[in-house]
């Protein structure tokens, strides 16, 4: 219930294991592990452009956030609940795709 109140196409839990090289320029990447995902154009358009790269990429995971990377994410404070989550927007086939990672500290496997 908590993560359905905000209005982003996806909404994901972050980490900081894999790609690697993403953690290294974003300073976390997005845990496909734990995500909402609203059927909007934008939403759609990505998960099909996901699907293509599982065919070449063996971990979800990476070809999630390589994909979004490709894109170009700006990635922006957001407040999530008083703690601090990162925002972007991105464009894919045409339309405006919203994607809220939220904060680690409210969002963890770590967590009880």
């Amino acid at each position: 219930e908590l993560i359905r109140r905000y209005d982003d196409d996806i909404t994901c839990s972050i980490e900081y294991g894999i790609p690697r090289d993403l953690v290294e320029k974003w300073g976390f990447v997005l845990c496909v592990g734990f995500y909402l995902a609203r059927s909007t154009p934008g939403t759609r358009a990505f998960f099909a452009r996901w699907q293509e790269r599982l065919e070449y990429h063996t971990r979800e995971q990476i070809a999630f956030n390589h994909l979004l990377d490709d894109l170009n994410p700006a990635w922006e404070p957001a407040d999530v609940d008083g703690a601090v989550g990162r925002r972007c927007r991105v464009e894919i086939a045409g339309h405006t795709l919203s994607v809220l990672a939220l904060p680690y500290e409210r969002f963890t496997r770590d967590m009880p």
